[in-house]
């Protein structure tokens, strides 16, 4: 069996600027804004037309979205009461992998989190008040997954419990386990922080939790030895 190490970022958020002060916060540099990140991304052409969606989330009143359906859709959120809260783009799980494989089919090539990025970060940062806002991450969740790498997650546990191994923080804190689950006295799942914190870190045995619940890498769970999965939700200057 050849061990694999493989990373990816399963969601994103960004804060996108916008010079309400200086232009005004009206429907027309409003639109202009959304059709400047959608012709960036090219949303319309590989996700279908966007549509605005009655209600509030997150905090912004103004909501527009791509996608057919709820689960699936790309989140392009905005305040008319508030603008200080500027533009919010959000691609979760599903979204982001159901447009990295449409931009493979439209363009016979990938992309990647760091290209879409990039673009948006050159097409859609601003100056005001003679300073350059950029494009900023306020939330980025990351997966590692090591398959057949023989890292246990009980094993983990018992060494982070008895200061083998410990978690730190970017300020060089020790961060120490919220709760641990598992069946009896085994440990297949770990939390570090709380889901509300700037930074949280899941790790769980993937291998049990697909077998379990039967999920799309079901294959690949049976046919490894072991597979220890780390997700990392980061937020604000974290996920910047």
């Amino acid at each position: 069996m050849i061990s694999l190490i493989n990373v990816k970022v399963d969601e994103f958020r960004l804060t996108i600027p916008f010079d309400f002060k200086s232009l005004g916060f009206n429907d027309y540099h409003i639109k202009k804004t959304i059709d400047l990140i959608d012709r960036t991304l090219n949303l319309s052409k590989m996700y279908g037309e966007k549509q605005r969606i009655l209600g509030g989330k997150d905090g912004y009143d103004s909501i527009v979205v791509w996608g057919r359906n709820e689960k699936d859709y790309i989140y392009l959120m905005y305040s008319l009461t508030n603008p200080n809260m500027k533009f919010s783009l959000k691609f979760g799980g599903r979204a982001l992998a159901i447009y990295l494989m449409q931009y493979k089919y439209f363009y016979n090539k990938e992309t990647n989190v760091y290209e879409m990025l990039n673009k948006l970060d050159t097409k859609c940062s601003i100056e005001i008040d003679d300073e350059l806002e950029r494009v900023r991450l306020s939330r980025l969740d990351i997966a590692i997954d090591l398959i057949d790498e023989n890292l246990i997650v009980n094993d983990l546990y018992k060494k982070i419990v008895f200061n083998e191994v410990i978690v730190k923080n970017k300020r060089n804190s020790i961060i120490k386990i919220q709760r641990n689950m598992g069946k009896g006295v085994k440990t297949e799942t770990m939390y570090f922080n709380k889901r509300s914190s700037n930074s949280f870190l899941r790790i769980y045995d993937k291998k049990i939790q697909q077998i379990d619940t039967k999920g799309i890498d079901y294959n690949t769970a049976i046919n490894c030895n072991d597979w220890t999965r780390f997700e990392c939700e980061l937020k604000h200057e974290y996920a910047h």
